[in-house]
């Protein structure tokens, strides 16, 4: 909520400033005078326009007046193509460092891509040959196939697999006294 010193801040006539006691119709109607204030105050404020008027107008009056102007004119625009210049010389010509360091990190990254990238093709390599060994094995044993012998590689590729301790051989019961 803004005090009444607030809104005053915001208006500059008095036909602005709202009054704290009216009812809201009051304010709704003052409202649309506020804005029908504001809207012709835009409407008049003819500042600028005014000045470029006046400052054709005395180009016209006075040929030197006019090549001072065209001199500020030509003058800022040199300015920013100077500036586009040395941009571009810098960009095109030299290359700088920091262009030399930022195309060798991308390179590096480059690098470090294609590395991740093989990385991920071995090990979907190994996880596809160790399926296909589990695979091989569990045939075996439910088929109860005793006449074909796993390789040895199968074997080592699923004791890899499974990597799970052995947990010696069956138990024997002793007696507590021994």
């Amino acid at each position: 909520m803004t005090s009444p010193a607030d809104r005053a801040c915001f208006c500059s006539s008095d036909d602005c400033r709202l009054d704290v006691g009216r009812s809201g119709d009051d304010r709704r109607s003052g409202g649309s005078g506020q804005i029908a204030n504001r809207v012709a105050t835009i409407k008049a404020n003819r500042d600028f326009l005014a000045r470029q008027t006046a400052l054709e107008r005395v180009e016209q009056a006075s040929p030197a007046v006019k090549k001072y102007v065209e001199f500020f004119l030509a003058f800022l625009i040199a300015i920013d193509l100077v500036a586009l210049v040395l941009k571009l010389t810098h960009l095109f010509g030299t290359g700088g460092a920091y262009e030399r360091a930022a195309t060798a990190l991308r390179a590096s990254d480059l690098v470090d891509v294609h590395r991740l990238q093989e990385r991920a093709n071995v090990l979907t390599n190994r996880i596809t040959l160790e399926s296909r060994a589990q695979q091989e094995a569990d045939e075996i044993r439910i088929r109860g196939d005793v006449s074909r012998e796993p390789e040895s590689d199968e074997l080592r590729l699923n004791e890899r697999a499974t990597r799970r301790p052995s947990l010696g051989g069956p138990a024997t019961a002793t007696p507590l006294g021994d």
